[in-house]
């Protein structure tokens, strides 16, 4: 859970408060010196397009058993 708000804060809090100030060198600048480049362009992509998928077919998976358990019974 900790790393989900950290991770929240990183990925949204920051943007949110650097196009605010209007000043986005300062957020890459940030990035940089913090090593998060690494967050930003391998971690949050893997996430997004390997992790999500997987974990979206596996809820699919678990829905379809449900259905068949329950309606596909029952016709």
């Amino acid at each position: 859970m900790v790393v989900v708000i950290g991770l929240a804060v990183v990925f949204i809090g920051l943007p949110i408060y650097f196009a605010e100030t209007g000043e986005w060198h300062n957020l890459w600048i940030w990035a940089y010196d913090m090593g998060h480049l690494v967050l930003l362009f391998v971690v949050l992509p893997y996430a997004v397009f390997v992790l999500l998928p997987k974990v979206a077919l596996k809820g699919l998976d678990v829905l379809a058993v449900a259905y068949d358990a329950t309606v596909g019974r029952i016709l």
